[in-house]
């Protein structure tokens, strides 16, 4: 091949590689700045396969109000919901107004606010909490939890805990229902709390005659025993007895200790206040 030959050979081949270049970056536009790219965040209109219906135009050109759509996530077995989600999806998600996080085995957790890290399965909440579990509901001003490990905290929690005892003696099932507030609420596993600066009772909200307060309580509802220490019980409003600690049934199994006190009035014999003393002797004979 000629001298001639070859530079005109090279000169068609570097006018054909601008055209090449371009036609490269018309198909892949992401090339020239993927490097300044912000990391993948979660869309909440694509969330759960949910899309965010456009605003249609009415007749005068105005748009009419957008439709609303309630985001959410799932992945079969846990489904975030709320008014707004963002975060990155498998990693860690921001939920906000009227969140609640669902468990499929009888869990949901609502709040104002919920962050839930999908990673560790541990979510934090504020505002408005409520955790329902079953018959058992936790209200709090806010906290948080590892939902599969049932451990975590709430701040000024509410609760009331329900549990179906059966009577070893009579083999006849109760419903018992505790209930009562404190300054702290941890969850040390399944039916294991700790309460600090507590009340505990079994009183209907509308009758809350006695309870017992304490600077600490523990809930086992294994073995349903609950141990209080530097405790008082408090009847009508009175603190009536203390003792540094106590331990108290949580169900139907006998157990010694104080029962609930019973208070009279009479002009003859004036105010009576009986806080019997039940002695669990034997599976066949007690006293009182």
């Amino acid at each position: 091949m000629s001298e001639r030959e070859e530079r005109l050979r090279d000169s068609t081949i570097e006018g054909r590689r601008p055209r090449v270049l371009a036609l490269l970056l018309l198909m892949f536009p992401g090339l020239t700045h993927a490097g300044a790219m912000a990391p993948l965040r979660v869309d909440p209109s694509l969330l759960g396969g949910r899309a965010i219906v456009a605003p249609a135009a009415t007749a005068g050109g105005a748009l009419a109000p957008a439709m609303s759509v309630r985001p959410e996530i799932s992945d079969g077995r846990t489904t975030v919901r709320a008014q707004s989600i963002r975060g990155v999806r498998s990693v860690e998600v921001i939920a906000e107004g009227q969140a609640e996080i669902i468990r499929e085995d009888d869990f949901k957790l609502t709040a104002d606010r919920l962050t839930y890290n999908e990673l560790t399965d541990e979510v934090s909440v504020a505002g408005n909490v409520r955790l329902e579990q079953g018959d058992d509901v936790i209200t709090s001003d806010r906290g948080r939890m590892v939902v599969y490990e049932q451990t975590g905290e709430f701040v000024s929690p509410e609760y009331v805990f329900t549990t179906q005892s059966v009577s070893k003696e009579t083999g006849v099932a109760r419903t018992i229902v505790g209930r009562g507030d404190a300054s702290m609420l941890r969850m040390d596993g399944e039916n294991q709390y700790v309460l600090e600066n507590a009340t505990w009772t079994t009183c209907k909200p509308e009758s809350s005659d006695w309870y017992i307060k304490a600077g600490s309580i523990a809930l086992d509802y294994d073995t349903e025993v609950g141990v209080a220490k530097s405790t008082s019980l408090v009847f009508k409003g009175v603190p009536l007895l203390y003792w540094p600690s106590m331990s108290f049934p949580l169900g139907e199994q006998r157990k010694s200790g104080f029962l609930v006190p019973t208070v009279a009035a009479s002009e003859k014999t004036g105010f009576d206040l009986a806080v019997p003393y039940y002695f669990n002797i034997a599976p066949n004979y007690d006293a009182t």
